[in-house]
């Protein structure tokens, strides 16, 4: 079609829309060739080698179909002129210059005449396009160095811990003790008295059962016929808490173990290889079946105390101080289990010892302080060395080894549950494959994840060793961009080193601390009674006789207030408001919601409370 037509000419869908019949195939074919730059050279009378010459340069210059047939002819014309002038072919051809300068030249020219918007648009693509090869060569590179690269595991810290562990001979060892205790009170439930407390209907567990510890309980008289009726299972508590230790070996389970916990022997060898010997994997089995051996003890505790019972109660009570000081190691899961049970013993004796304490006899409390002070020794201080050692063995299972300490996070990262892989047994979906490499690149180094786990863990250890009224909390302050990627990728080991977490650990040992300094205090005041027929008047006259020293006020750099009030001694801290008030109660503490620094809402007036010795 001629190009000097009107567009609405020229389209056919303007031409459509206008009702102009459509030109005949034939036609339309020959509209084409008429357009090709060939087509339109062979029209004219032009030599070969410039007609060749002419289709060569319009076939670099490119463009559009109408300015290819525009372009050649123009050069057409350009030849026809010369020719016509009289200049010899060879002449024209050397004067038109060499082919591939002018194609570029009359490229630039053609488009120039295209506009802004054409330039737009082509520069543009040509962005689109060169993001999209570098977008694939870095992806390429990373998928690479994702998918292809393994971590080298050079430290087994599962048997580190097991080294650190104190060694006893078997026949020495707790645990197959309070393996069979265990085993006792749970066949307990199938025991009449236990049916007979079912049989209401009410909604019970073994622990709330258990902890029927006061005659005016609904279940008192079942839980004292059900204790009596286990009586042997508290003694085997009672003597697996006399060993030295527990000899529970982490990272492995006897025959007897195996039956114990799943009922059957269990075959570990289908494990995959880089969960084995893993510490963030490791499963402490024996922790909860002790930590409710422990809260059974101190059910037992209470109870023999409501019958009179002084020596039973105080060996259930030392029992479970044992157990805390027994099941502590470097982790932190056996820390805070540990912490747990001695806090709530503490609590106990600081309960008894305040209500009914006279029917504790002169060796009974002797006995009550020195399992106080050996589990305030054992349990007072965090220690992060298990916590550091995770964050290690994470390190060399999560990323690759470049021999000095760095590497980058690989495909091997999914076993600690992170955004790349769910898990290696479920299936992962093709989304998820290919964002995999990219969100590793964005983590930080292993050198840099270290430094980052350590800075924090540092940062908790030092906040651990002051007193809550002296901490600020703004060393545990989340930073700001590369722990966040962290946390994404390794929420394993954020859940032991989050600010929240960490929070919460600092808070629940700063409540047993205060729990066993209120409970040695007790114990300490108690026995200056019998021992001269009167309360003490202060603190001091404690020691060194019944106390190696007066604790101090969690939230004051002073000792904890004590006094006589209505007669009647009285243990109290100034509490987060840092004003004595005398002893006027604003709570029985300590609790670890007392311990939130700083507080979630304006303190009150008034004391936290420890106890208040009953006449």
């Amino acid at each position: 079609m001629d190009d000097s037509l009107p567009i609405r000419d020229r389209s056919p869908i303007l031409r459509c829309l206008r009702g102009v019949p459509r030109a005949p195939r034939e036609q339309l074919a020959s509209n084409r060739r008429s357009r090709r730059p060939r087509d339109i050279v062979a029209a004219t009378a032009l030599p070969f080698a410039i007609g060749d010459t002419v289709v060569r340069v319009v076939s670099m210059v490119g463009g559009t179909r109408a300015e290819r047939a525009g372009l050649a002819r123009e050069l057409c014309a350009h030849f026809e002129d010369a020719l016509a002038a009289g200049t010899p072919p060879d002449r024209a051809l050397a004067e038109f210059g060499d082919p591939h300068l002018a194609a570029r030249l009359l490229r630039r020219a053609v488009r120039r005449k295209r506009g802004s918007i054409w330039m737009t648009a082509w520069w543009a693509s040509r962005a689109v396009a060169v993001v999209v090869v570098a977008g694939a060569g870095l992806y390429a590179w990373a998928a690479a160095r994702y998918w292809l690269r393994a971590p080298t595991i050079d430290v087994n810290y599962v048997a580190r811990l097991q080294s650190s562990l104190p060694k006893v001979p078997p026949t020495e060892a707790g645990w197959p003790l309070y393996r069979d205790a265990i085993l006792a009170l749970q066949d307990g439930r199938t025991d009449p008295l236990w049916t007979q407390a079912w049989s209401s209907g009410e909604t019970k567990d073994h622990d709330a059962f258990l902890a029927a510890t006061s005659p005016e309980h609904a279940d008192w008289a079942l839980a004292s016929a059900f204790r009596a009726s286990h009586a042997g299972a508290f003694d085997l508590l009672h003597r697996a808490a006399a060993r030295e230790a527990i000899g529970v070996t982490p990272g492995r389970l006897s025959l007897e173990d195996q039956v114990f916990f799943y009922n059957r022997p269990v075959d570990f060898s289908s494990q995959p290889e880089l969960f084995r010997d893993s510490l963030i994997h490791l499963l402490l089995w024996h922790m909860s079946p002790l930590r409710t051996a422990g809260l059974a003890l101190i059910a037992d505790a209470r109870h023999a105390i409501h019958e009179g019972d002084s020596l039973r109660a105080t060996t259930s009570l030392v029992a479970c101080l044992r157990l805390a000081v027994q099941i502590r190691d470097p982790l932190p899961v056996s820390q805070i289990v540990s912490n747990d049970l001695a806090s709530r013993a503490a609590s106990t004796i600081s309960a008894m010892v305040s209500e009914r304490g006279g029917r504790f006899s002169a060796t009974d409390l002797e006995r009550l302080a020195a399992a106080l002070r050996e589990a305030r020794d054992a349990t007072w201080k965090l220690d992060v060395t298990g916590a550091s050692w995770i964050l290690a063995d994470v390190a060399q299972r999560a990323y690759s080894d470049d021999g000095s300490g760095g590497g980058h996070l690989v495909a091997s990262a999914s076993i600690f549950g992170d955004l790349t892989l769910p898990a290696l047994s479920a299936p992962v979906p093709t989304a998820t494959r290919i964002l995999a490499p990219l969100a590793s690149a964005t983590v930080p180094s292993r050198h840099a994840f270290l430094e980052l786990g350590r800075k924090r863990l540092a940062a908790l250890e030092a906040e651990s060793l002051l007193p809550p009224w002296k901490r600020a909390g703004a060393a545990l302050e989340e930073p700001s961009h590369d722990w966040m990627l962290v946390r994404r990728a390794l929420p394993a080991v954020d859940r032991m080193l989050c600010t929240a977490n960490q929070l919460e650990l600092l808070r629940s040992f700063d409540a047993s601390r205060a729990s066993l300094d209120a409970a040695e205090v007790a114990v300490a005041v108690r026995r200056f009674r019998q021992a001269h027929g009167a309360w003490p008047l202060t603190l001091d006259a404690l020691v060194p006789t019944f106390l190696a020293d007066v604790p101090r006020d969690p939230w004051a750099d002073a000792p904890l207030r004590y006094g006589l009030l209505d007669g009647q001694p009285a243990l109290w801290s100034i509490g987060p408001n840092q004003v004595d008030d005398g002893g006027v109660a604003d709570g029985i503490g300590p609790r670890p919601q007392d311990f939130v620094v700083p507080p979630p809402q304006p303190v009150g007036p008034g004391d936290l409370v420890w106890w208040r010795m009953a006449n």
